[in-house]
This record gives structure tokens, C-alpha cells and sequence, in this order.
């Protein structure tokens, strides 16, 4: 792991040595006005690339208040999630995810009880309409930010992970 060193306001020790990964998650917090020690816990590197839980990018349209009156689970099954939300000016609409969507993109498989999606689906689900909703209609709020399993082209399984100074890294 590369490692540089900082001097100023965001390090607390003058010459403090941290990780290129973890300089690259707090640029991004600042940018988006995150609490360092939140966009850490959020953050994950897959095939070294910065991603994010899908919960955070909820959470980046949710406290988006000049965009988004509500963002919000409306319904969830076993084989889909619906989520409801609303862009300030404009109806309140919705969005499903279906388990054939996963499915087709790799994310879902029948036999697999490995991964979160084959021990998991109906929460991963949520998870996955949440995602797809916010990068389709709020784009201007998660543009350009991802999650692992979309890095990583279908499903993760918990083995799959390395600890690293930033979080978790996805291993190959």
C-alpha cells in the first residue's frame, strides 16, 4: 500500500503518513461534505477502485433536501423491492427491482448460499432498488459512485474480503 504524508487540518498529527486509499476516500467526504470517519466506514476498494455500501448512497439522497423530499422502502418481497421517493418539483414516483434483475446481472444465483445475495435475496434486494433508484433519478447526487458488488461483476462472498487501512478490499 502506498503511503504519503499530509500536513494541516485534516490530519491530526503534523506529518501524519497515510494510505493513497484513504487519502481518496477523504477527498471524496470533503467533496461531498461527509464526515471523514463516516465515508471510511462506508467505503470499500474493489479491484482498486473506490466503492460505496449501498446505504451510504441512500443516505447521500436522502440528506439531499434541495433534491429529495423522500427516499423510501415501499414494499419487499422475496423476488422484488419497490422503492418510493420523490424530487422536490415533480410527483412522487417509483421504482422496482426484481430478483430476475439480479439474476440477469449476475448478481443472483438459485443454487449459490454462499453469497449475501443466495443467503439473503429479499434484503439484498432492498438494497439493490435503492441503488438503482438513486442512480437513476438522482444522478446528480451518486453520479460516478458505485458499489462492490457491481465492481466486482456479481456476487461477493465474505472469504472474498482483505482488511486494508481504508476498509475492505475485495480480493481478485
Amino acid at each position: 500500500m502506498k503511503t504519503v504524508k499530509c500536513w494541516g487540518a485534516d490530519c491530526p498529527n503534523t506529518a501524519a503518513v497515510i494510505t493513497v486509499d484513504r487519502m481518496l476516500v477523504i477527498a471524496e467526504a470533503r467533496e461531498r461534505m461527509v464526515p471523514y470517519a463516516t465515508a471510511l466506514r462506508a467505503s470499500i476498494f474493489v479491484k482498486n477502485t473506490l466503492t460505496w455500501y449501498a446505504y451510504f448512497l441512500v443516505g447521500q439522497v436522502q440528506r439531499a433536501k434541495h433534491v429529495c423530499e423522500y427516499f423510501e422502502i415501499a414494499e419487499t418481497e422475496m423476488t422484488y423491492a419497490v422503492v418510493r421517493f420523490k424530487r422536490v418539483g415533480r410527483p412522487e414516483q417509483m421504482f422496482k427491482y426484481t430478483l430476475q434483475e439480479a439474476e440477469r446481472a449476475g448478481f443472483y444465483s438459485e443454487n449459490d448460499r454462499k453469497s449475501a445475495w443466495g443467503r439473503q435475496p429479499r434484503v439484498m434486494l432492498r438494497w439493490a432498488a435503492m441503488r438503482e433508484a438513486a442512480r437513476a433519478y438522482f444522478p446528480d447526487v451518486v453520479g460516478g459512485m458505485y458499489t462492490p458488488d457491481e465492481m466486482r461483476d456479481g456476487q461477493i462472498t465474505a472469504g472474498e474480503f482483505e482488511q486494508t487501512e481504508a476498509g475492505f478490499e475485495a480480493g481478485p
